[in-house]
Parts: C-alpha cells; sequence; structure tokens
C-alpha cells in the first residue's frame, strides 16, 4: 500500500463521522446494486428452474405466433387447437408422448376454504410426460377420464387443507365435486418466488370430463415429449407440417425449452438495464456528495498542502493524496454498504419466498463502481488542491 493511501485511511480515521455522510450516497447505492442484482439473479434461477424443470425434450404448442421474442401468454385467449391435433401428432414418429390442456375457469374450495390455484384439465399423458414426486394418492390415468377426481399440488393442498389429510376429501370447483386422489410435492417450487405459478399451485381434473360435458371447451395447450435419440429439429418440422394443414401460420406456435429460456433471459435482462440506470443515478449522486466534501476539504486544509509543498511535496503527491482520500471514502461507503446488504439478503431469503444470490461477480463489481464513483469524481479536488501555489497556501489558509 502506497504512502498516500495509508495518509488517506489516517485522516479518514481521524475524522469518520464526517467519512460516514460523506460516503453515504455511495453506501446507498451499493445496497442498491446488492439487493437488487442479487434479487434479479435469484428471481432468474426461479424461472430457468421451473422451465427446466420441463424436461429439455417437451415442446409445448401454444396458440398464438411469438413476437418480438414475447408470445402471447394469455391463459384466457382463443385457440384453434383441437383434441385431434393431438391424435395426429401422436403419429409422427419420434414422438413419443402428447398430452392436451385445457384451463377451467372459476375456482377450488373446501368447506369455508378457497384456493387461488390454477385449474387445468390434463389427459393422463401428461403425468407421464412431467415427472411429479407424489406426497400422496397416485397420479390421473386413463380410468379416470370420466370420474370426478383430481390432482392438487402441495401449495394448493395447503391452502385448502392445511395440514390435514387431502386424500378422499372432496373440493368444489365450480360447483361441482371432485374427490383429491392425489397430491403433488416439490419442495424447490414450494419455496421458490414463482410458486405461485408453479405447477405445485396446479390443480388438475380429467380433460375428457371436462370435454365431454362442455363440447366446446377449447384446447389451450399441447404438451409434446420426444424421444431424446432422435434428431429434434426434423420432428419439430413434421409437427409444423401437420398443425399447418389446418391453422394458418399465426394460429400456432412451438415453444421448445430453449425457447423458454430466452424469454425468461429476456426479461431479466430488461431488469439488468432497469438496475444499471437505477444504480448510475444512485452512484452519481453519492459521487457528487464526495467530491463537494473533498472540495471543502481542500478548502480548510490550505495551510497543511502549502506546508506539505514546503517541504518537498510535488503535485503528484498532493494530487494523490487528495485522490486517494476521495477513493477510500468511497470505499468505506461501499464496505458499509455491502455488510448491510448481506445481512438483508440473508433476512430475505428467510422470511419470503424470494431467494437473493449473492454472486462474486456481483460483489468484484460493487466494488469496482466504489473504486470509479471515487476516483472520477476525487480527480477535481485533487487537482484543485495539487495547483495550489505553497506561499499563498500558507499565507492565506482560508
Amino acid at each position: 500500500m502506497t504512502t498516500e493511501a495509508l495518509e488517506a485511511i489516517s485522516n479518514i480515521r481521524e475524522n469518520w463521522k464526517r467519512a460516514l455522510l460523506t460516503s453515504s450516497g455511495v453506501m446507498a447505492a451499493t445496497i442498491a446494486i446488492m439487493l437488487l442484482a442479487s434479487i434479479a439473479v435469484g428471481v432468474k434461477k426461479d424461472f430457468t428452474d421451473q422451465v427446466e424443470d420441463l424436461g429439455v425434450n417437451t415442446i409445448i404448442v401454444i396458440p398464438s405466433k411469438i413476437g418480438n421474442g414475447f408470445p402471447n401468454m394469455n391463459l384466457g385467449g382463443a385457440s384453434y387447437l383441437k383434441e385431434q391435433d393431438t391424435e395426429a401428432i401422436a403419429k409422427i414418429p419420434g414422438v413419443v408422448r402428447v398430452a392436451a390442456w385445457t384451463f377451467v375457469g372459476g375456482g377450488a374450495n373446501y368447506k369455508d376454504k378457497m384456493a387461488s390455484s390454477f385449474l387445468v384439465a390434463a389427459t393422463p399423458e401428461w403425468f407421464q410426460i412431467k415427472k411429479f414426486d407424489l406426497a400422496a394418492g397416485r397420479l390421473l390415468e386413463p380410468r379416470d377420464n370420466t370420474q370426478d377426481v383430481c390432482i392438487i399440488g402441495s401449495i394448493a393442498k395447503e391452502s385448502l387443507f392445511a395440514t390435514s389429510n387431502a386424500i378422499g376429501e372432496k373440493i368444489k370447483i365450480n360447483g361441482r365435486n371432485y374427490e383429491v386422489v392425489g397430491v403433488t410435492h416439490d419442495q424447490s417450487q414450494e419455496s421458490s418466488i414463482m410458486s405461485f405459478g408453479g405447477f405445485q399451485n396446479f390443480i388438475y381434473v380429467p380433460y375428457a370430463g371436462i370435454h365431454q360435458r362442455e363440447p366446446t371447451s377449447q384446447t389451450d395447450r399441447i404438451m409434446i415429449q420426444l424421444d431424446p435419440n432422435r434428431e429434434p429439429n426434423h420432428i419439430l418440422d413434421e409437427i409444423r407440417r401437420t398443425l399447418r394443414s389446418h391453422l394458418d401460420e399465426d394460429q400456432f406456435d412451438l415453444l421448445t425449452q430453449k425457447d423458454l429460456l430466452k424469454i425468461v433471459f429476456r426479461f431479466t435482462d430488461i431488469l439488468q438495464w432497469l438496475l444499471i440506470g437505477l444504480t448510475a443515478i444512485a452512484l452519481f449522486i453519492g459521487g457528487i456528495g464526495i467530491m463537494n466534501v473533498m472540495l471543502l476539504s481542500v478548502g480548510e486544509r490550505t495551510t497543511e498542502i502549502g506546508i506539505r509543498k514546503a517541504t518537498g511535496a510535488n503535485q503528484a503527491a498532493i494530487f494523490r493524496l487528495f485522490l486517494a482520500e476521495s477513493i477510500m471514502i468511497s470505499l468505506f461507503g461501499v464496505a458499509i454498504g455491502l455488510g448491510f446488504s448481506l445481512l438483508v439478503c440473508k433476512m430475505i431469503d428467510r422470511f419470503t419466498p424470494v431467494h437473493p444470490i449473492i454472486t462474486v461477480v456481483t460483489v468484484l463489481g460493487t466494488i469496482l463502481s466504489g473504486i470509479l464513483t471515487g476516483t472520477f469524481f476525487g480527480i477535481l479536488p485533487a487537482s484543485r488542491a495539487a495547483k495550489l501555489d505553497p506561499v499563498r497556501a500558507i499565507q492565506n489558509p482560508n
């Protein structure tokens, strides 16, 4: 460590209260960077985990065209997909399984409790495409097609039954009683910020029963599992060709895991740019505060500067001293901000469904931001101190 840096640390230690107030802007910016960046990384991981949970060889047919990287994910939108499409796609070589979904409107309740869950009518093949862990009971099977039974996720189960047993109980979905025959479980999804929209907050009923009672019900999604040992692009082309036989190009699209991850990353990229903008403003304000206080310090220490120059210190040494103080004050704020942020992130992780992830890149980026802020906003005060005439500085201390 250089002599100027050691002197800067000594000066900050002697005037630590002023340094604390001066660095408050950088401290706030550091907290903003750490919290927002860590939360963004955590949310991105939750999104990615949800997508990867589907499996790399799972394809989703949606009833709309992807535009500008964003599909129309409106659950209540019109769909031109038909049950016959699942039968035709299932015959394509390389397709292992095909499942159909219908989004069921309304709500589910058990006695006086309501569940804010997604209601989905699904064919039994879905429970072979997506591997579910069971907390109790069983999954839907072909024999359930005409039965009023349902599968509920662990989050939906918690809303309706709390700690009580759900198997064999009947919940009311849109005025009709359905017997609970299975409860799914996934600890990672239950503790995720995406848990509300995750599979553990779904309630599944038989697809055939819904369409038998309501023949006009539409098919909202088709879930396809491909043979992992076959070349996927050829299979996807065949699926598109099959759907084009009676649908226009803008009436459907295929989403692979890669496409879904692109959507996730596009959203997180937007969050990152917002983060950069907010933290840049905070760092600018913090830097202005450091510059103003350092300019005031130069005015207060003119005698000291004059004596240093009179005893042999050159302009470069004075410049380095004041620049080092500016950087150290900024890093002082960064250090306090980092400590506070680590504490807050631990509390958020423990008491909320948000799981911030603190990375080495985030920490190093925050420290670098502090150094750059102190350097940039310390140049003017350091230059002014270095250019002071030693005789006039001693004669005119103020």
